[in-house]
């Protein structure tokens, strides 16, 4: 058993979102088109605003939604690592305006970083806002996508004598 918690808690995060599917998703995502049709499946646009009901859903449910937020436009593979995960916390609707309240480890501390899009509108001249982690547009992004997360209970690492940071304090 691995008693180092950085190594535990970095196979954790690995583990938790699946990174290899995730990083393949990515990968797909930079080279689909931001808006328009495209003949093997939905443009950016089109995959973000489909992805709103499932992240809405998460919320509603009392969880915790890790979106992957798609800065990257060039088709060189490595520029998937330009790319960045949220979490998201709560939400507002008006409307067909959508407003995603998130956690960015970009801006630690900070309750006040959002998402924002129009769900009515898939045109070039409806970005995908942000005060936080970005594109190549400032304040705006290509798109986003869930995250797949699998939930796991820590109870072995206090048992085990790790030390988390306080979660086996008394």
């Amino acid at each position: 058993m691995n008693r180092n918690p950085h190594q535990h808690l970095l196979r954790r995060q690995i583990d938790s979102v699946n990174a290899a599917s995730m990083i393949t998703r990515w990968l797909a995502a930079i080279w689909q088109r931001d808006r328009g049709k495209q003949f093997w499946g939905g443009s950016l646009a089109q995959v973000t605003v489909a992805e709103c009901p499932a992240i809405m859903q998460e919320i509603d449910a009392g969880r915790l939604c890790p979106v992957g937020l798609v800065a990257a436009r060039r088709w060189i593979p490595w520029d998937v690592f330009k790319n960045h995960v949220v979490l998201v916390w709560e939400y507002e609707r008006v409307g067909d305006c959508l407003t995603f309240y998130t956690y960015d480890s970009n801006f630690p501390g900070r309750d006040d970083i959002t998402l924002r899009l129009d769900l009515s509108s898939h045109g070039p001249d409806t970005p995908i806002t942000t005060n936080g982690t970005d594109g190549p547009t400032a304040g705006c992004l290509r798109g986003f996508f869930r995250v797949p997360y699998r939930s796991a209970n820590p109870a072995w690492s206090t048992s085990a004598g790790l030390d988390l940071g306080g979660a086996n304090r008394t």
